[in-house]
């Protein structure tokens, strides 16, 4: 893994991740190797003193914000109450994509908070990975209503702005987090099984073809940390694409 994704456990506090998941048995892919964390940058800052490059995705992410603000391509916006465009670093390895923000998201001016965030926090620092580190972000940027059916439209008229987020941070890995996310950015109906099954079996053979890639750049897919509180059975299976994700990094 690179230096700028990583943070480095104890065995002790390792198990602890680990049996929150559910995984009772951990054996490393590869002897620890330890990183420093990357600094997360927040909105608002003095730029004086950034790269270019840094100030640039500042400034991006602050105009995708404002598209997305006025945005009034669906019904979505109607109900829209805050506008949260992503979590986490500008200039991460790694892109995380939900389906949507959550309600409570929403009230928290944060992706993935409450208790769906703090499990993904232990999920990745099982991998040594910390969350402030990697990108968090969703396929569509408004909060859906309860009961509400994803339609393609919305779908469509959402995902040029993801587009634009991987597009700027070229990450190694897009990872996509549950099955309705899953199958609506990928255009598929099949099981979050296959799709996983497909995505990273292609990742593992660098098989970057238009099923296993968005926006140029490979795909993942595991389940989010909502389906995982919903079903912990499901939990060791999310383990094993850490994991490879883990060894994909450290390749």
């Amino acid at each position: 893994m690179s230096e700028n994704s990583g943070c480095t456990l104890d065995e002790n506090t390792r198990r602890y991740y680990l049996d929150t998941m559910g995984v009772q048995c951990w054996q490393p892919l590869e002897p620890e190797q330890a990183g420093a964390k990357s600094p997360e940058l927040a909105d608002g800052i003095d730029t004086a003193g950034l790269s270019e490059q840094t100030t640039e995705s500042i400034d991006f992410a602050a105009t995708l914000e404002q598209q997305v603000a006025a945005c009034q391509q669906c019904d979505l916006q109607r109900t829209r109450q805050k506008v949260i465009i992503s979590r986490g670093s500008r200039k991460a390895e790694l892109v995380f994509v939900l389906l949507a923000p959550e309600r409570s998201d929403e009230s928290n001016a944060m992706l993935c908070s409450g208790e769906t965030g703090e499990l993904f926090r232990k999920m990745l620092a099982a991998i040594d990975i910390d969350i402030d580190d990697v990108c968090i972000t969703t396929l569509l940027k408004c909060a859906l209503p309860d009961s509400h059916t994803v339609s393609p439209a919305e779908v469509n008229a959402c995902s040029p702005y993801l587009r634009q987020q991987v597009e700027q941070l070229q990450p190694k890995f897009v990872i996509v987090l549950g099955e309705p996310t899953a199958q609506c950015l990928l255009q598929k109906k099949q099981p979050l099984d296959v799709l996983r099954e497909m995505t990273n079996l292609a990742a593992q053979k660098r098989q970057h073809d238009s099923a296993g890639e968005f926006a140029g750049r490979p795909l993942l897919v595991t389940y989010s940390p909502r389906e995982l509180l919903q079903q912990v059975q499901n939990k060791r299976k999310a383990w094993t694409d850490l994991q490879l994700l883990q060894s994909l990094l450290r390749d």
